[in-house]
């Protein structure tokens, strides 16, 4: 680490991709200047051989990952930042035994996720895939889609019930819960693990019957 202080430090980053969208916007380039400029020489390689040259000497990296053949080469690295929300695609046995430190971007996709779900519940509640595909067809599909099952509806007035399977530990959810049941040998040996299910059963339960309620009130 002597050797890296006795010279600017350097930030790598190294997003190629053949897809516009998947680059790393202009102004997330400057504004990343503007913070880390005085601290480190950032160097932006457009192709692998330019990455290479910048690989040895760089003590921070934001890319897709580092593959295996290149983390010889990654003597000073010590942080590899990766714009993925999660590290799965990034992880290989010579990365996890070096001292290089992995981050991702959780939660870099909560936005586009949350409009795509809302589009989906669209989709399901007007019949759209229906009706481009009749469109298709060149298809007059009004009556089948008015008199489709289920019927088409409104999403006004509805309410949203989300179930979780599952978050990381040491977090409670139902997925985490349930997955005690797993290992499960014997119900009499181990009665106590069925009591998440039964709650949940019961919970599902109560929600179903709030919701006919609602209906039948609203009708």
């Amino acid at each position: 680490m002597a050797d890296v202080a006795a010279r600017q430090r350097k930030l790598v980053l190294y997003l190629p991709h053949r897809q516009p969208v998947w680059r790393l916007p202009a102004g997330y380039v400057e504004a990343i200047r503007r913070r880390a400029g005085k601290s480190f020489e950032i160097e932006i390689p457009m192709d692998e051989e330019a990455f290479l040259r910048g690989l040895p000497g760089a003590e921070i990296l934001f890319a897709w990952g580092l593959a295996r053949r290149h983390i010889d080469k990654a003597g000073p690295l010590r942080w590899l930042h990766t714009p993925l929300a999660g590290v799965d695609r990034v992880l290989n046995p010579e990365l996890v035994r070096s001292p290089i430190r992995v981050t991702s971007s959780r939660g870099v996709n909560s936005i586009a996720v949350a409009e795509h779900t809302l589009g989906l519940i669209l989709a399901l509640s007007r019949g759209i895939a229906d009706g481009v595909r009749a469109q298709g067809e060149k298809r007059w599909a009004q009556p089948e889609l008015f008199g489709r099952q289920p019927p088409l509806d409104e999403l006004h007035g509805k309410l949203l019930g989300i179930l979780g399977l599952g978050v990381a530990e040491p977090m409670p959810s139902w997925g985490s819960l349930l997955k005690e049941l797993e290992g499960l040998v014997s119900v009499g040996e181990e009665p106590w693990k069925f009591v998440p299910l039964i709650l949940l059963v019961l919970v599902v339960t109560s929600f179903q019957f709030l919701l006919s309620r609602q209906e039948e009130v609203a009708a």
